[in-house]
């Protein structure tokens, strides 16, 4: 699997098409009743800076009516997989009285041709949750570097991290966030040749239904450790509130299907996702027909060398 930018979000689009060489504002002054804000993205071409893309933001909030825009996506802020983010959270951060109605933002929203999601320099975004206490839906790419401590948050209902690989540190501040309103969680947990370092201990607090326990869709995704977590969902008290749950994209293979296959608390789920998998086609079979609807496609097979067997999640690199 290959990253494209971000087409939609939270129900939203994202206008790519924004230039700072426009005078009007790139959503509708009078939107038509019930239809969602084209979000705009902003960002630079492969030989623009992280100056650059401040003064394309500062360019746009300048706009007559940014007050009223919903939501911005970060795209590509001068050779990212060189340049941190910092910069980007500072200006983001400088103007944040002028994007009052700020509630969806999407941060590195940047194609696989742009730039690798794991060589894209991140940082800590602590101060964006001060500056735009009113998000409600967040949406983070890239993980080298990222930092999320003291996550607070009181309206967020929708967090997805998605990467090659994440570190511990980052799962650890996600589950000690305080998002008392969050209903849709999913992490990329990656491959740990990309930064990967949970374990399933890692999660043990989600699946014990201790942490975040207002999160009704949970995906827990890209994971070389599928298999464990499909273990340890086996009377895990977070099945009793979920109704959708998302293993895809990673290494299950038919140990971790068996073990979903003998759960029957994921028969009582609305949505199970299981797409991208090392699954037998007879397991696949016996798990599409389980009850809720059950996305069991696109099977892999997994590579030979030398006479080592090896298995691959959807996003690494």
């Amino acid at each position: 699997m290959t990253f494209d930018n971000v087409g939609a979000f939270a129900g939203h689009p994202i206008d790519d098409t924004w230039d700072p060489a426009q005078t009007s504002p790139p959503w509708p002054q009078l939107p038509l009743a019930g239809s969602p804000q084209a979000l705009p993205r902003v960002a630079v071409d492969y030989d623009g800076t992280a100056e650059d893309w401040v003064a394309r933001l500062e360019a746009l909030v300048a706009l007559p009516g940014a007050d009223r825009l919903e939501g911005l996506s970060v795209g590509m802020w001068g050779q990212p997989y060189d340049t941190d983010a910092s910069s980007i959270v500072a200006a983001l951060v400088a103007v944040a009285s002028r994007l009052p109605s700020l509630r969806v933002l999407v941060f590195g929203d940047m194609s696989m041709e742009e730039c690798e999601v794991s060589w894209i320099k991140s940082t800590d975004l602590s101060p964006l949750w001060a500056a735009y206490p009113q998000l409600e839906h967040l949406l983070i790419r890239g993980s080298d570097g990222l930092a999320l401590p003291a996550l607070r948050l009181a309206r967020l209902r929708t967090l997805r991290i998605e990467c090659g690989g994440l570190d511990r540190t980052v799962v650890h501040q996600v589950l000690a966030a305080d998002l008392p309103a969050l209903e849709e969680l999913t992490l990329y947990l990656g491959d740990d040749d990309y930064g990967a370092t949970s374990t399933v201990e890692d999660l043990g607090p989600l699946l014990r239904g201790e942490v975040l326990t207002t999160v009704t869709r949970l995906g827990l995704v890209d994971s070389v450790i599928q298999d464990e977590i499909a273990q340890a969902l086996t009377g895990a008290p977070v099945l009793e509130r979920l109704t959708d749950l998302d293993l895809s994209q990673g290494v299950l293979t038919d140990a971790g299907g068996r073990a979903l296959l003998a759960n029957p608390a994921l028969a009582r789920l609305r949505r199970l996702d299981l797409h991208h998998h090392y699954l037998s086609d007879e397991l696949a079979r016996q798990l599409a027909a389980l009850g809720p609807e059950v996305d069991v496609s696109d099977p892999q097979v997994p590579d030979e060398y030398n006479g080592t067997t090896y298995y691959t999640v959807a996003v690494g690199e």
